[in-house]
């Protein structure tokens, strides 16, 4: 797929990833793809993550030259931190930047539109953000904005948040004391949730490309799992299934396949500023 052309500025997307490690760098990955087919990109960082990003690779590491390729902050809601090299929490994290992060996130698209108005940058066209920051959708429909929401995660885990709601209204969850811990219930299976155990099993089971070692690991047992994967028939029919999905993603990521079809047309759709949300092929 080339690059998009059409009359007037290039589309503007800004891209607000959750300030994780692995949601930011699908979401930069993503960006990545945008600007190489026209995209004028803003990505948002916090100012924690953006620090630590400077702290560990520089200042040139995002000076790269690409005038149309900018990162902005906004301030993620927490308490300045005691240890800047620490990981913050992450249930302390997600809180905070569904209570503190909008009006920060508004004043940024504020200043973004004041920029385009002095002819500095192009409009914004459309939002991406991480599906986990919520705020992003208040301030995509108060500016009457598309917005596309990516989950970086699996679909099957997807899946599995969405029942979170009957978990609750069936009384699966809360857990009703302490001993819910100990007596076997946290392993009871629930017939109607998909996907329990989701990588264990798809990588093990569905896939045929890992395997299952008990929690009770013992050294003898791991050394006699390595060499059956080093050496045993285990082994070499991991190895052929890795090949045959290298094969099946290939076909799908080349042009014509599905997933390169799916990338197309949703990013055609936010070219021509539509509400869309991104969809597995």
């Amino acid at each position: 797929m080339g690059s998009v052309a059409r009359d007037g500025p290039k589309p503007h997307a800004v891209l607000t990833p959750l300030p994780l490690q692995g949601h930011i760098n699908s979401l930069f990955k993503l960006a990545k793809l945008l600007h190489v087919r026209g995209f004028f990109i803003t990505f948002v960082n916090t100012e924690f993550n953006h620090k630590r990003l400077l702290r560990s690779r520089g200042v040139k590491s995002l000076d790269d030259g690409l005038s149309d390729f900018r990162f902005e902050t906004i301030p993620d809601g927490l308490p300045p931190p005691t240890d800047d090299n620490a990981s913050q929490d992450v249930s302390s994290l997600c809180d905070s930047t569904r209570k503190n992060c909008l009006l920060p996130f508004q004043r940024l698209l504020g200043r973004l539109s004041e920029s385009a108005s002095n002819g500095l940058i192009p409009p914004v066209t459309c939002l991406v953000s991480d599906v986990v920051m919520f705020f992003t959708v208040d301030a995509a429909e108060a500016l009457g904005l598309p917005i596309v929401l990516l989950w970086p995660a699996s679909a099957c885990s997807l899946l599995g948040f969405a029942h979170y709601q009957n978990l609750l209204d069936r009384g699966v969850v809360p857990l009703k004391d302490e001993s819910s811990l100990t007596n076997g219930y946290l392993e009871e299976e629930i017939n109607w949730i998909p996907d329990q155990q989701t990588n264990c099993k798809y990588a093990c089971q569905d896939w045929g490309i890992g395997v299952e070692i008990d929690t009770n690991v013992k050294r003898e047992e791991v050394e006699k799992l390595v060499n059956n994967l080093m050496e045993g028939e285990q082994g070499k029919t991991m190895r052929r299934k890795t090949l045959q999905w290298r094969k099946i993603v290939e076909e799908d990521t080349r042009p014509g396949g599905s997933s390169y079809n799916n990338w197309k047309s949703n990013k055609r759709c936010a070219y021509q500023n539509e509400k869309l949300s991104l969809r597995k092929p």
